[in-house]
This record gives C-alpha cells, structure tokens and sequence, in this order.
C-alpha cells in the first residue's frame, strides 16, 4: 500500500512540474488533466493538496528574480568595460597633453572625464573632474580601476 502512495506522489509532482512548465498565463488544471489522462477533480485535489498555486507563484518569483540578477550582472559588466576603456583614452589624451604630444584637445579630455565621472558610482567621482585628471596625471587612475573605484590606502 505504501508502495501506491509513494507512486501517487511522483505522479502528482510529475503533474506539478508539467503545469509549473506552462505560462502563467496558460496555467491551468485542464490542460495537467488531459496530458496525465486523469479528472479534473484528480487534479484540482492534487493541487490543492501539493499547494500549486503557492509553489509555482514563488517559483516564478525566483526565475524573476534570476532573470534580474542577469540582466543587472550583464549592466555591471558592459559599464566596467567601458569604464576601463574610457580610463586608457584618458592616461593616454592626458599624457600626450602633458607631454607637449598632443595639442590643445583639452574638450575632449573634459568629455571622457564627464564620461568617466558619469559611469562610475556617484562616490567614486569625488572631486569632480578635475580631481579625475590630477590622479590620471599622477597615475592614480590605473589603481582605481584596478580598485574598483577604493582608495588603495584605506
């Protein structure tokens, strides 16, 4: 006997999961019944008694929540990348000003600064640009970067 219940279970969560695949929109207990050649009834006490509306309400919350967690990874992601790229053109606009290399550019030198200060966090730009251009020029723009925008010294 315990031998059928144990199977009735496994049925019923193999219901579960068939219905859990659906869309939520398109969930619904006819469509478990039909696929698992059971009644209606059979399944709506399988619902009831494995709580499937509550399991599949949090499960949809957990694949949200993912699919967020992803997509925020992936933003992380892309602005550091660009980030970096900014903080090389920078060093690189920034020596060749200093070193007499390049002339005059100095517009685009505030514009990757104000793109700099605009992807980092808001704490990270302290100082403004000018600030961002006194430590690219001293150097300091590598070690905040490899930071991630910390103070090396505490």
């Amino acid at each position: 006997m315990n031998s059928k219940l144990t199977e009735a279970h496994a049925r019923a969560e193999e219901a579960f999961a068939f219905y859990v695949s659906l869309e939520p929109k398109e969930r619904k207990y006819a469509p478990v019944a039909e696929r698992f050649d059971v009644s209606l009834a059979t399944v709506k006490l399988w619902a009831s008694k494995g709580t499937w509306r509550k399991r599949a309400a949090e499960r949809d919350v957990r694949v949200v929540r993912r699919a967020m967690d992803k997509a925020e990874t992936a933003e992380a992601d892309t602005r550091a990348t660009y980030l970096k790229v900014v903080e090389l053109a920078l060093m690189k606009l920034a020596r060749g000003i200093a070193d007499g290399e390049v002339k005059g550019t100095f517009s685009d030198l505030d514009r990757l600064v104000r793109l700099k200060v605009f992807l980092e966090e808001p704490d990270i730009g302290q100082g403004g640009p000018q600030q961002v251009i006194v430590n690219i020029v001293r150097g300091e723009a590598t070690a905040t970067v490899a930071t991630g925008g910390q103070d090396v010294d505490g």
